[in-house]
């Protein structure tokens, strides 16, 4: 009766702490948005060589850049039609 009791334990224990291992496992293998680049780490995550990761990091920071660019020259175009409509010395007054 005791053998039966200790093995439940033993396999409730296993359970539990293989569970803890495996959600402690996934959480460390995500890596963090603000965590700096490592092309190294991430090629021995990935399987992929130094090279391969460095030319798809490279391609994403362009890409981030260019969307960057694109936003900023779409919010100075609006800045500058704001600034034509506008006439100096007349003011815009609301209506009674």
């Amino acid at each position: 009766m005791k053998n039966i009791r200790m093995k439940s334990v033993l396999r409730r224990l296993l359970a539990a702490g293989a569970a803890a291992v495996i959600l402690a496992g996934a959480a460390g293998s995500v890596p963090a948005k603000d965590a700096p680049f490592n092309p190294y780490k991430e090629a021995k995550r990935t399987g992929k060589s130094v090279a391969e990761v460095m030319a798809e990091h490279n391609r994403e920071v362009e890409k981030q850049a260019a969307k960057e660019a694109r936003k900023n020259a779409k919010k100075v175009e609006t800045e500058e039609e704001e600034e034509e409509m506008t006439f100096p010395g007349r003011y815009r007054v609301h209506g009674p």
